[in-house]
């Protein structure tokens, strides 16, 4: 017998009907949306073939799980928005959104090392792989098929690596026509409710608030964090003065948050938003919590944040990942770009990069190197990392949504030229001829670094790997925009107080959290 239980219904619900759970939305071939019970009839099905048809065509955010007498499936779509986890024996297997509910209670034995490396190392484990070896996860754009008394299958259903680009005679109104298209499918899901966005300085969310006023969305708030004086609190402001937009700014207030690593209500959200996979993020959670509790925002409002259009315009991308012309070369410059934050041993080194291999050498053999790199990026740092901060808006029971990663959009850049990509060329000139200067929000124009100041910016950094830990921390607060100092010195003291490791981070200030998820959810238990 063959189980899913599914725990979490924080802001999308799940939907049952005969044996099919589904959550979220896709878009059907008319433009019109699927959920609830419909997007459970869209994914019934028999056979394997079926269901990896049905999951090619799928353009959305969703999760779906087929229980069937003789054949079990899984899948989550390209970013992982709603993750899932089993657990299998030889006669049966158990499926969650929740991997808690997969846990036998006191069964702490089955902790995995070389999760824990990668873990410490990147944020988040990487491939199919969970804290715990009995407990394994779905990548994105990935499904899962069981039949009784053989061992479980993931294969992937979609890959951004290419072996060749398409042509393209027209890319930069192709481009415009499917920003649009795109956004008129998913305003559909929004109608006349409240649009929240998390916007920054940036171009990706500067471009979601630019298409809502060009759909004459009535009501949108926007809000940025940190301190006063980072540059981009202020073109957040003037971005959302230019569109008549209200706007709100978000310190982080010390007095008032002394005791959150105390708090019921912030360890609920760590366990919600880490699943045993995922560092948990801190940025918007105190905005978030500030604005509910200030009735700034209304309790069915959307939260709409800019991932992920400038991974698809080629944001990861530089002349070095271009040249490599091996999988080994592209394993290599993964783990050096990405696996950064807790200095590894030797041996945690050399068996990371190996599971980097192996993973991205699984359908990429006759693939260009780059744009494997770029698939790897897309289903582990992009799904794990960078969308998973999503989690903190359902956490408060608030629908979330990315309406730059359609299907069209990501099938579009993953075909476009190499030339088109290099440093977002293509996006950058498109969003700001055809958008920012229809409404005069242009403001800090993109400029390409030259190769001058690449190399400085690669000498930087290799002398900063030799500097003390003292001058590094320094120079990390100094740089630290968003008060995430105080954040993690109070994160610190917690540890302290329980008697507990403390970790003063030497590259980035994720380094606590990553510290402290560990020793307060892993190490603390044994």
């Amino acid at each position: 017998m063959n189980y899913f239980y599914p725990k979490d219904n924080k802001a999308f619900q799940w939907f049952c009907h005969d044996n099919v759970w589904c959550k979220g939305f896709i878009f059907n071939s008319d433009g019109n949306i699927l959920q609830g019970i419909e997007l459970c009839q869209y994914f019934t099905c028999d056979y394997e073939d079926q269901f990896r048809k049905k999951l090619n065509h799928a353009n959305g955010s969703f999760s779906v799980v087929v229980l069937n007498d003789s054949i079990t499936f899984g899948a989550v779509d390209r970013l992982r928005t709603f993750p899932l986890f089993f657990k299998e024996n030889y006669q049966s297997i158990t499926i969650s959104d929740m991997p808690d509910s997969l846990m036998i209670a006191g069964d702490d034995s089955g902790i995995d090392p070389g999760a824990i490396s990668g873990f410490r190392a990147c944020g988040f484990v990487p491939g199919n792989n969970t804290l715990y070896r009995a407990i394994k996860q779905l990548r994105g754009g990935e499904y899962l098929v069981y039949q009784p008394f053989q061992k479980a299958q993931i294969k992937p259903y979609y890959s951004f690596a290419k072996s060749q680009d398409a042509a393209n005679s027209n890319p930069e109104q192709q481009l415009i026509n499917i920003i649009h298209d795109a956004f008129s499918r998913f305003y559909k899901l929004i109608k006349d409710r409240q649009a929240v966005v998390p916007l920054s300085g940036g171009f990706d969310s500067r471009l979601i608030v630019s298409l809502l006023k060009e759909y004459q969305h009535k009501d949108v708030v926007c809000f940025t964090y940190g301190k006063k004086n980072n540059k981009e609190v202020h073109i957040s402001e003037k971005v959302a003065a230019k569109l008549g937009f209200r706007w709100y700014h978000i310190p982080f207030e010390k007095e008032k948050n002394n005791n959150f690593p105390d708090s019921k209500f912030f360890l609920d959200y760590y366990q919600y938003a880490s699943r045993y996979t995922s560092m948990f993020f801190m940025q918007e959670f105190f905005p978030v919590k500030y604005l509910k509790e200030n009735k700034h925002i209304n309790e069915d409002a959307v939260f709409i944040p800019g991932h992920s259009a400038d991974f698809l315009a080629g944001s990861h991308l530089n002349d070095e990942i271009f040249m490599a012309n091996s999988l080994n070369r592209i394993a290599q410059l993964i783990y050096d770009k990405y696996f950064s934050f807790i200095p590894q041993s030797p041996k945690a080194k050399n068996a990371l990069k190996t599971d980097i291999l192996n993973l991205i050498s699984r359908e990429n053999d006759q693939k260009k190197p780059f744009s494997v790199f770029e698939d790897w990026v897309m289903k582990e740092r992009q799904a794990k990392f960078i969308v998973n901060s999503s989690r903190v808006y359902s956490f408060f029971d608030h629908k979330f949504y990315h309406p730059l990663w359609d299907l069209k959009l990501i099938d579009f850049f993953g075909d476009l030229p190499v030339e088109y990509r290099k440093n977002k060329f293509l996006y950058n000139q498109v969003v700001r001829d055809h958008v920012f200067k229809k409404y005069d929000i242009d403001f800090a124009a993109y400029k390409k670094s030259p190769p001058k100041l690449k190399k400085l910016s690669f000498l930087k950094s290799l002398i900063k790997s030799f500097l003390p830990a003292t001058i590094n921390y320094n120079k990390i607060r100094k740089a630290d925009t968003i008060n995430y100092a105080e954040i993690t010195k109070l994160l610190n003291q917690h540890l302290q107080a329980k008697k507990l490791p403390v970790h003063h981070p030497v590259n980035d200030f994720n380094e606590v959290l990553i510290h402290w998820y560990l020793y307060k959810e892993i190490y603390s238990k044994l």
